[in-house]
């Protein structure tokens, strides 16, 4: 899985003020048993039947501004209907690389309301017992998510010394059809239209 890190410009104009190091995850195309669930489109000619298979693609959207994530949404960038969930993890990071390139992370967590703050967003997103937020409604091709978040703010100062606090936004999406494969990859359809209750 590649890891994105982001490093909002403002935070490093002062040499030795902590550092928000924000990066976002995304996992595509989580799919049905044993992988990808290809959405199929039978074409039938004289000759050759064609299957067409759909693609299952998102992409997470931010925005950053001083020691905020603001507005954090999904975009469904495939060509096929899909259902999505997310999952914030908040971990401790060294501030410097190891000479391989890895950063060491904590143990301990940090605490929200005393090292960060989350607004949520649109009551869309409903958190399920599994630590996952499922958004509550079939996004169709092109179409973004309403907010998961409205902003985190992280306070700066709190960090260990030698750390900064890193924000991993992940997301799964599985194609919305054949409904039956969504339940069973994750057990439940978290579709508001369905009365399904989520529960993860």
């Amino acid at each position: 899985m590649n890891k994105h890190v982001f490093t909002p410009k403002n935070l490093l104009n002062a040499s030795k003020r902590k550092a928000a190091v924000l990066s976002t995850i995304c996992l595509l195309g989580i799919g049905g048993i044993g992988g990808s669930i290809a959405y199929l489109k039978l074409d039938t000619g004289k000759v050759q039947n064609t299957f067409t298979a759909g693609t299952v693609v998102s992409k997470i959207e931010e925005n950053f501004k001083d020691l905020e994530k603001k507005d954090v949404r999904v975009t469904n960038l495939g060509s096929v209907p899909v259902y999505i969930r997310a999952q914030l993890q908040f971990n401790w990071i060294s501030e410097k690389a190891d000479q391989d390139g890895n950063f060491e992370m904590l143990p301990f967590k940090p605490d929200e309301g005393t090292d960060y703050t989350v607004v949520p967003g649109s009551s869309k997103w409903e958190k399920g017992s599994d630590g996952y937020y499922y958004y509550k409604e079939k996004v169709p091709a092109g179409v973004t998510t309403e907010n998961l978040v409205s902003s985190i703010t992280f306070k700066k100062d709190m960090a260990p010394d030698g750390y900064v606090l890193n924000v991993d936004v992940l997301s799964q999406n599985i194609q919305a059809y054949p409904s039956d494969a969504v339940k069973e990859t994750w057990g439940f359809i978290p579709d508001a239209t369905t009365n399904q209750e989520v529960t993860g």
